[in-house]
């Protein structure tokens, strides 16, 4: 509706530290705790139904944390921590935080079990909420940090090889239902003699060089190990080829 349409807009549009979703069926709930994540620093994204939050959630990898009521209309606030940790993936830094009234014990298992992280009375402390989401800051970031880490080749930037074969997999599941899958390796000739010749720190520079040439491709480009590395084009053999000869 035009409403999510524009609220959608501003989370695009504010250039803050933390994007936080939060679903609540009460507007003046919404208004209150909307209020005291603005006052910290962070934008929000309100809503009322959960499938809709789920929704925005998935197309904004830039969402660090969701705060959801136990109460919704559509989705019970435990299932929706669930569907959201599953969506989330372990690409995706979501701190998750039910917000409930009745602080009963089994609840709170029941949360944690769900893929929530952490859990807050409602209406929330305004210093407690605060200190929470300092820590779904820390969080995130050092999530963040992790994983480009660990699916980031060190010298060029582009998917280490890990990163680039489990891109692949994914691509070639698409393929069996239609989607359609070129692989293509890219490997510099007569590279050692450059290394030989100049050293390794020439070496390095040509690869970099090439790794920025190969970033602009359309596709999903990694170094796969020395001077080779793999792009995959969800194209015809055709089309793949005129990237390569761009390449």
């Amino acid at each position: 509706n035009v409403l999510t349409r524009s609220v959608v807009s501003k989370c695009h549009s504010a250039g803050v530290a933390m994007q936080i979703v939060l679903v609540d069926p009460s507007r003046t709930v919404r208004r209150i705790v909307s209020d005291l994540i603005q006052q910290g620093g962070n934008v929000v994204c309100s809503f009322s139904d959960g499938d809709e939050a789920l929704a925005y959630i998935k197309t904004n990898s830039e969402v660090r944390a969701l705060i959801t009521s136990a109460e919704l209309p559509s989705i019970s606030g435990i299932e929706l921590c669930r569907q959201a940790r599953l969506q989330a993936g372990n690409r995706h830094p979501l701190y998750i935080l039910l917000m409930s009234s009745n602080d009963e014990h089994n609840m709170l298992v029941q949360a944690l079990d769900n893929g929530a992280d952490d859990f807050i009375c409602k209406p929330p402390i305004v210093e407690e909420l605060r200190a929470r989401l300092r820590t779904a800051d820390r969080v995130t970031s050092m999530q963040r940090e992790l994983f480009r880490y660990a699916t980031t080749d060190f010298l060029t930037g582009l998917l280490n090889r890990r990163a680039f074969f489990e891109r692949a997999g994914e691509a070639c599941e698409r393929a069996k239902t239609g989607s359609v899958v070129t692989a293509m390796i890219c490997d510099l000739d007569h590279f050692k003699q450059i290394n030989d010749t100049h050293g390794h720190g020439v070496g390095d520079t040509v690869l970099r060089c090439v790794a920025t040439e190969a970033a602009r491709l359309e596709g999903v480009v990694g170094r796969l190990g020395g001077e080779e590395f793999g792009i995959i084009v969800e194209a015809a053999v055709t089309d793949a080829l005129e990237t390569a000869e761009t390449f």
